[in-house]
């Protein structure tokens, strides 16, 4: 399955540049979009397309980048055919787009983007929406509009920066925001499938599959659980994933209705009988619909339990949390017009004030 990634943003650009650079997917697989390219490294000037406009940067108003967006897909100056081909010149199987939710150029551009080519392409669209800790109301709007205008008919993975942050005190953000980038890379390459291997396997994910967890609707949920010592026995195994699942960096899903399941298991051959971990992701995730497994033994490679958990129920309680703390902050501020000066106009003096002011000439005072 061939895929294509889509930075769009500040934040989906650095997302996207740091996979590269991590050797999850080849540089020329990204593409990075963003109202202004000033701030992307001139190695990837092969990768970067300006919106039209030259604004500069959108100051967090996502209209901005949705007009850029739409405009440079009516005149073409986005050759989206060419970019969503390999070098072949063939159609990729799936477009992934990773950007934040709370600015503007990439929340705004990615929904009419991804919209645009999942009609006209006919090509699954996986999106990875990146949730800001909230610092100011606009960033809090922008991501409630951003999931209002992203349908049903995506898959959705979500990165909460407050979920990885140390707490709520926690105020380093050049820190937080690479935390979230370094797990948006190792979902990505969990959903590449860079971790399975065709040696040494007893049981393989096959290709459609994988097409069915990568491109079912919905909410995505994915986690990686590494085992740094050998593995005793089964308790040991599935609590180190339970741990891991209390533990992700995602929203929990409104409710257990799981569509798929996909697992990913690499162990010493002597370990497989201890990974099982069903159990846990049933009582925590509910029970899926389909469940597909690949077991294999590569001793060069770390132990793991990879999961995939597609076509969850989307988080609404947690965009409810952030639409009331949305509401709960405007309605502290005064929205309505300042009638300061309007009032202040009505402040007169009389003429005879004027005796205090003297009698000179301000013009020839000033030498003018």
């Amino acid at each position: 399955m061939k895929q294509k990634l889509f930075g769009m943003g500040a934040a989906g650009n650095k997302a996207a540049m740091l996979a590269t650079e991590s050797n999850i997917i080849e540089k020329e697989n990204v593409i990075l979009f963003n109202s202004t390219a000033t701030d992307i490294p001139r190695s990837y000037d092969g990768q970067v397309i300006e919106f039209p406009g030259n604004v500069g940067g959108t100051g967090k108003d996502r209209n901005i980048s949705k007009r850029q967006a739409k405009l440079a897909i009516d005149n073409k100056s986005i050759d989206l055919k060419t970019l969503l081909s390999d070098a072949d010149g063939n159609q990729v199987d799936q477009v992934i787009f990773v950007t934040s939710t709370d600015g503007g150029s990439g929340s705004g551009s990615t929904t009419v983007i991804a919209e645009y080519i999942h009609k006209t392409f006919k090509m699954p669209v996986m999106i990875f929406a990146i949730i800001g800790r909230p610092k100011d109301i606009r960033g809090s709007r922008n991501t409630v509009e951003f999931f209002k205008e992203i349908g049903n008919k995506f898959t959705v993975a979500i990165i909460e920066n407050k979920k990885v942050a140390e707490g709520p005190d926690d105020t380093n953000d050049s820190a937080i925001e690479a935390k979230a980038n370094a797990e948006f890379c190792r979902e990505l390459s969990l959903f590449l499938g860079n971790q399975i291997e065709d040696d040494n396997m007893e049981q393989n994910l096959d290709e459609r599959e994988l097409y069915k967890l990568r491109t079912t609707p919905g909410y995505t949920i994915m986690s990686t659980t590494i085992f740094d010592n050998k593995i005793k026995n089964i308790e040991q195994t599935r609590k180190e994933v339970a741990e891991s699942l209390d533990n992700i960096c995602n929203p929990d899903p409104d409710n257990k209705d799981m569509a798929r399941l996909g697992l990913v298991y690499n162990c010493d051959r002597e370990e497989s009988s201890f990974m099982d971990v069903l159990p846990v992701i049933k009582d925590k995730f509910g029970l899926a619909f389909e469940v597909f497994t690949h077991r294999q033994y590569n001793n060069k490679s770390p132990r793991i339990v990879g999961i995939i958990m597609a076509g969850l129920a989307m988080p609404m309680k947690e965009i409810q949390d952030i639409y009331e703390e949305y509401k709960e902050a405007t309605s502290m501020i005064n929205k309505q017009e300042d009638n300061f000066f309007n009032s202040i106009k009505t402040m007169e003096f009389d003429d005879s004030d004027s005796f205090f002011e003297g009698d000179d000439d301000i013009d020839s005072l000033l030498g003018l």
